[in-house]
């Protein structure tokens, strides 16, 4: 057992970096959209 043994097992958050990164990605978006729409609804009340 030498320190260049490398640890070649693979985990399952290795392969679906993917997959948190989309829905992250689609979370982010989602509550961006949401935001400006309230905004844009706030600020047309505002003038009502």
């Amino acid at each position: 057992m030498g320190v260049s043994m490398r640890h070649k097992e693979r985990h399952r958050t290795e392969r679906i970096g993917w997959l948190r990164a989309a829905v992250l990605g689609a979370n982010d978006g989602i509550v961006s959209t949401a935001s400006l729409i309230v905004g844009v609804a706030a600020a047309g009340a505002a003038r009502a």
